[in-house]
C-alpha cells in the first residue's frame, strides 16, 4: 500500500531550505531570529512577535548575537508557499529505498505503484 502524503502545517515562521526544520527562535531586543544549528543557517522572523524578549536582558541578547554571528543568513522556506510537489519531494527524501540502484548510488526515489 502507497504511503500517506500528510501536508505539514508546521513552521509557521520559516524553515531550513536544506532539512525544512528549525531549533527555535533567539531574540537579540525586540528582534526575533529563527536558526537551524545543523545547517548553521538563520532567517529573521520579525519584531516584537514573541513576548518572551521581554523576560531577557543586554546580556542574553549580547550573547544571542554572537552565536547568530556563527550562522549565516538564508531565504526560508515558507510552509505557505509550498507546492505538492516540494511536500512529496520533503516526504521521500529521507526515506530509504530497497531498490537496489537506489541502495548502490545512495539516493531516494518515489515509491512505484502498487501491483496487483
Amino acid at each position: 500500500m502507497a504511503d500517506i502524503l500528510r501536508l505539514s502545517t508546521d513552521n509557521h515562521f520559516g524553515a531550513c531550505p536544506k532539512c525544512r526544520k528549525n531549533d527555535g527562535h533567539v531574540n537579540i531586543g525586540r528582534e526575533h531570529w529563527f536558526i537551524c544549528k545543523r545547517h548553521r543557517v538563520k532567517w529573521k522572523a520579525g519584531y516584537d512577535i514573541f513576548p518572551d524578549w521581554r523576560q531577557e536582558n543586554l546580556q542574553i541578547w549580547r550573547q544571542n548575537e554572537r552565536l547568530l554571528d556563527l550562522f549565516m543568513e538564508v531565504e526560508p522556506l515558507q510552509a505557505w508557499k509550498k507546492t505538492l510537489l516540494e511536500e512529496m519531494f520533503a516526504y521521500y527524501a529521507n526515506k530509504p529505498c530497497s531498490r537496489a540502484h537506489c541502495k548502490r548510488y545512495a539516493i531516494a526515489c518515489f515509491p512505484s505503484s502498487p501491483r496487483s
